[in-house]
């Protein structure tokens, strides 16, 4: 379970006290955050903390474990490329690459784009719709580009590999329903995306339909 609890103030770590301003004496007239301490452990090393905890000091231990972070960081480490292409919308996963490409160097995705607005358990992705590729089937189409993919006929999304699964189970004549972020819909019927998807591909350039294939 949880070592700390709600209205916790920590005190020290591994007997270095910490500044109520959250840093620690690294040298002489020079401080960085307490969580440099955390940050050189490794996984599995325990952690004495000592607490300020209703009125009195409490000591506590606390293994550490890795971090896993939210959004994939490092493009070829812990993320590839993956894309799933549809009838001219090509859909991709949320990592730090992405929206570095799309936004800048910022340490952050936008307010709107955060992860956890949109992943409830872990193994999960944030799916989003990056292109659009102009052709008859999403003529008229102008969604917000990128848009995060939040239900596909009315079922949750999970992760990439989920969405392309149950767009390919959808029959011809059945229609695709991609709900976004933002509550629109766009709609394309399956049989006329996948009608159209080779030329798609060979006017854009792309070799396979998804990647990494499955």
């Amino acid at each position: 379970g949880k070592v700390l609890q709600l209205g916790d103030v920590v005190l020290s770590v591994d007997g270095v006290d910490i500044a109520d301003d959250g840093t620690i004496l690294l040298r002489e007239d020079e401080r960085i955050g307490f969580t440099h301490l955390i940050s050189c452990k490794h996984a599995g090393d325990v952690l004495k903390v000592r607490v300020w905890r209703d009125g009195a000091r409490v000591e506590l231990e606390a293994t550490s474990a890795r971090n896993q972070p939210l959004l994939p960081t490092s493009g070829g480490l812990d993320c590839e490329p993956s894309y799933f292409v549809f009838g001219g919308l090509v859909f991709t996963i949320l990592s730090l690459p992405f929206i570095s490409a799309y936004f800048g160097r910022k340490p952050e995705p936008p307010a709107w784009l955060q992860p956890s607005r949109f992943q409830a358990n872990p193994g999960e992705q944030v799916v989003v719709l990056s292109h659009i590729l102009v052709n008859d089937v999403v003529h008229g189409y102008r969604p917000p580009i990128p848009s995060v993919i939040t239900k596909y006929n009315g079922r949750e999304v999970l992760t990439l590999e989920h969405l392309a699964s149950m767009v390919r189970e959808t029959q011809a004549g059945e229609f695709c329903e991609f709900k976004l972020h933002n509550d629109a819909v766009v709609v394309i019927e399956a049989g006329a995306a996948r009608d159209a998807q080779k030329e798609i591909m060979r006017q854009h350039g792309i070799t396979a339909p998804a990647a990494p294939s499955s």
